[in-house]
């Protein structure tokens, strides 16, 4: 199912601050943090992401811009310590399971092996928490799930 309103409106609605545990690609387990605003007269949604290490190294300190482009397309603008430069990541669908409504954004194709492609996934749980995951493959390598986290609203 891909529909932009939806994933837009629950994105929305989960503006807040989360907090939890996650493993990172080279198996480090950290904290991560989430934190969602509503910026200018809701068009737009800024995103903070932070995944920490038991000592205190950042893994992972992304802010990022989610909101549509002229063309009515809904985006995600990831900019991170560990992306070359702000990264377009076009919403590509929403999966809905039976504990969760997963929203997926996407640079490249997963499928393409010649370039970095990645896949940034929401999943928003019945329970309140969200899941912030990445799947990525380098060039030459393989598209797999590599990160993530799963949080509770703090506030």
């Amino acid at each position: 199912m891909k529909t932009s309103k939806m994933a837009w409106d629950l994105l929305s609605k989960s503006v807040g601050s989360y907090a939890g545990e996650g493993v990172n690609h080279e198996g480090q387990r950290f904290t991560g943090q989430f934190k969602l605003e509503s910026a200018f007269a809701d068009k737009l949604l800024t995103l903070q992401s932070s995944a920490r290490g038991v000592g205190g190294e950042i893994y992972h300190q992304e802010v990022s811009w989610i909101g549509f482009d002229i063309f009515g397309d809904l985006n995600l603008y990831v900019t991170s310590n560990n992306h070359p430069a702000v990264t377009p990541h076009k919403f590509d669908r929403i999966e809905e399971k039976e504990d969760a409504k997963n929203l997926i954004f996407r640079f490249g194709s997963p499928l393409d092996q010649q370039s970095f492609r990645e896949e940034i996934t929401f999943s928003f749980k019945a329970d309140g928490s969200v899941a912030h995951q990445y799947a990525w493959g380098m060039p030459g390598g393989e598209f797999e799930p590599r990160s993530g986290a799963r949080m509770e609203k703090i506030n």
